[in-house]
């Protein structure tokens, strides 16, 4: 055990270690000449029983020892080790080298039926790879501040939480067919899409065969409206925060609170009620996304600059950024916004049609971030 690395030629020990949490135990591979050589490193190496140690030898024979204690490490605890005992035994002069056993997995790739030819822009932030770690859970909710959402969408049904609200209060402006302001019915009674094309991508039906993929593949969506057929105020768009970020609020409906906000909206002036809001909701923990805005200037975009909010600026198929997107000092990060496909809703002769379109701007690039 004590030869120099330089004397040991084919003697050399090369030694794999299993890396937490690419897999459900610790694991050391010790290869060797003879098994008996294979007891005398694991001694010298000093090896835990908390470690679960397979010593293979070239002859074939294998010698096991698993851990005998009470309490099971967790996955932190176990991948600290891991790495602790990678670099101990790299110390050691008849060691060549020890390196973490990772494991590799075939990228995810989803088999609906426009994702290969139109969804290109997931490709570019490596979302197979992520699916190969999660596609999400339902215990997520994403809260899409727009102009409703289309749920009979085919590729957006069942994606919704129960409790969306509308909270466009200015009667002209929403066109709401009810007439009685603000309610529980966040509908997109304009049939403007823009939300439900947020939606889309957010967490559209993914993997059934059908349309279109989203970001997230189980995360729950909440619907509140807040841009009318026309425009959105600050006002109401405050009073959604509030609402998603379980606060009091003009509905006077306290609700389990959103995960993440996205908001693809925005505009040049600042207002404190906003900006309250704003500050609020991610006071109680709530991730705050905005659009950074299209007009193509480093000039702040609001709510995209308040702080603490995540400004999303748009990027095209060749990760330039976008030139209609906004840019500067007040921008976190960039996704694609070019010709972005996802679900879409409109009306013809009084028949909703559920449909697919792609569209450009960072309102479409802010949801692969929230997603």
């Amino acid at each position: 055990l004590n030869k120099p690395k330089q004397a040991l030629a084919k003697n050399s020990i090369v030694v794999t270690i299993g890396f937490i949490p690419f897999l459900t135990a610790s694991n050391i591979v010790v290869n060797l000449n003879a098994a008996d050589s294979g007891l005398l490193i694991t001694r010298a190496l000093g090896i835990s029983p908390e470690t679960r140690v397979t010593i293979k030898t070239t002859n074939k024979s294998t010698i096991t020892r698993f851990s005998k204690g009470q309490k099971k490490p967790s996955e932190t605890e176990l991948k600290i080790a891991t790495l602790s005992m990678a670099k101990k035994i790299s110390s050691n002069p008849c060691i060549e080298y020890a390196t973490p056993n990772y494991r590799r997995y075939k990228s995810l790739t989803p088999n609906d039926t426009l994702y290969h030819d139109h969804q290109w822009h997931y490709e570019k932030i490596n979302l197979p790879g992520a699916w190969d770690t999660t596609t999400g859970v339902e215990s997520i909710k994403v809260a899409v501040l727009d102009t409703g959402i289309a749920f009979g969408h085919p590729d957006l049904t069942s994606r919704h939480s129960a409790d969306g609200y509308d909270f466009v209060s200015d009667f002209n402006n929403a066109n709401n067919p009810d007439g009685d302001g603000i309610d529980n019915d966040p509908m997109d009674s304009c049939y403007d899409s823009h939300g439900t094309h947020v939606a889309g991508t957010v967490g559209a039906h993914t993997n059934n065969n059908e349309g279109v993929s989203g970001v997230d593949w189980n995360a729950k969506i909440m619907s509140l409206r807040v841009l009318g057929c026309e425009y959105g105020s600050d006002y109401d768009i405050a009073q959604a925060i509030r609402y998603a970020a379980g606060l009091d609020n003009d509905s006077g409906i306290e609700v389990d609170p959103a995960d993440i906000i996205n908001m693809s909206l925005g505009g040049a002036d600042f207002n404190q009620t906003l900006a309250d809001a704003v500050a609020d909701a991610i006071k109680t923990g709530v991730i705050v996304i905005a659009a950074a805005g299209n007009e193509s200037t480093s000039l702040p975009s609001y709510p995209a600059a308040f702080d603490g909010v995540i400004s999303v600026s748009a990027t095209d198929r060749d990760n330039q950024l976008a030139g209609f997107s906004n840019y500067g000092s007040k921008i976190d990060i960039a996704a694609p916004g070019v010709e972005i496909m996802s679900t879409f809703v409109s009306s013809e002769n009084n028949t909703v049609i559920h449909d697919y379109r792609s569209l450009s701007g960072t309102s479409v690039a802010a949801p692969h971030v929230a997603g």
